[in-house]
């Protein structure tokens, strides 16, 4: 049997904003700290953009909610949450192709499907480039949602990947998330999120895993 182990996420509400119109705008959960460990437990706190005022959030006017996962599977999403969240970005210099002269610096990007990579523990996720959406949707199976504990589903239509999750058990309709490519972390049902994507119920859009 697993050994298992307890997490902390501090969350606040937010609001998910629709790139269509203002009334498909959507409350969520957002993930502003990972706590855990036993005794005197640590917290990752989401850094603070002072440029961007979306990123700001008040550690005093947070919940807490305590979920138990294996070890394994708290070990990914601590890891996943520090690197992306809490550290200062990772970055490399970036060179011309034509002449070899230094561009900047690239700053590593992550989003929905590194994080499902990640909650699986594959290789690709760990690597400075950003994986690429999942291309073997068509191997996958229609899922039943909700998702089991850690389990990585797919958004989206045969051959066409829309968004990854990582669910949060198969005994509550919530799952969590990457909002999209450098967004935040967040708890939505898997219905919302459908909504976020196809609203119309026109696209055929069902989770895969």
């Amino acid at each position: 049997m697993a050994e298992m182990t307890d997490i902390g996420l501090y969350t606040t509400p937010s609001t998910w904003v629709s790139p269509f119109a203002d009334e498909l705008n959507k409350p969520y959960r957002r993930v502003v700290g990972v706590q855990h460990g036993n005794g005197m437990p640590s917290t990752h706190w989401a850094r603070v953009d002072s440029v961007n005022s979306a990123s700001s959030y008040d550690r005093d006017d947070v919940d807490l909610e305590v979920v138990t996962m294996p070890v394994t599977t708290a070990t990914l999403l601590i890891g996943f949450y520090q690197r992306f969240f809490a550290d200062e970005p990772q970055s490399r210099p970036q060179y011309s192709l034509r002449d070899g002269s230094y561009q900047g610096e690239q700053a590593e990007e992550y989003n929905c499907h590194r994080f499902g990579y990640w909650m699986r523990g594959t290789p690709a996720a760990q690597r400075f480039e950003c994986p690429e959406a999942p291309d073997h949707i068509t191997e996958r199976r229609p899922a039943s949602t909700p998702l089991p504990l850690g389990r990585h589903g797919v958004l989206g239509t045969v051959g066409a990947a829309a968004h990854s999750v990582v669910g949060l058990g198969e005994n509550r309709e919530e799952c969590i998330q990457v909002l999209s490519t450098g967004g935040h972390m967040g708890i939505d049902t898997y219905e919302a999120i459908v909504d976020q994507y196809d609203y119309m119920r026109t696209a055929g859009m069902q989770y895969f895993a």
